[in-house]
């Protein structure tokens, strides 16, 4: 996907691979550079779930920002998939459970990602119980990966008990 500013959601596909950073006029993937060529999907704090996970695809080198007011995983949601997430940025989404991405039930791999700026928070989609965990991401029952990311900033708010994980939380995981 060439650089620029899209608007989400949207939804890998099984054994479907995005990646962004790209200029246009790059002849293979390995000329691209997702850092310089920002490839942008954004949810404009009115979309929960700005990605959608899907088995066996892969998301690399994307701008996730701007999920809002979904349950789970306001800039991703991995319910019962295992994709790839590689070298990309969340930033700035918001849920009940997993600001930045929800994992339940698959086993993702996540790597060389940054996760900044996300918030657990009540009152997302008329919730009124407290935030339950997770600024950046949240697993449930699930086998997630998580190597060589970086986590800044992300928070969990008002939640009903503590210990909620301001970047990470797991139950059964």
């Amino acid at each position: 996907v060439a650089a620029g500013h899209y608007e989400g959601p949207v939804e890998l596909w099984p054994g479907v691979n995005l990646f962004g950073g790209f200029r246009g006029d790059e002849s293979q993937r390995c000329e691209r550079d997702w850092t310089a060529n920002e490839t942008i999907i954004d949810g404009q704090q009115q979309i929960p779930n700005v990605i959608i996970g899907a088995d066996f695809a892969r998301l690399d080198g994307v701008t996730v920002r701007g999920g809002y007011g979904a349950m789970y995983g306001g800039g991703m949601l991995n319910d019962g998939v295992s994709p790839i997430v590689a070298n990309c940025l969340f930033e700035e989404n918001v849920a009940h459970y997993g600001g930045a991405m929800a994992n339940i039930g698959g086993a993702a791999e996540i790597f060389d990602c940054v996760f900044r700026n996300n918030v657990v928070a009540p009152r997302v989609e008329k919730i009124t119980t407290g935030a339950r965990g997770g600024g950046a991401i949240y697993g449930e029952r699930d086998q997630a990966t998580i190597q060589r990311c970086y986590f800044e900033d992300n928070s969990a708010l008002n939640t009903d008990a503590a210990g909620e994980g301001g970047a990470i939380r797991g139950e059964s995981s």
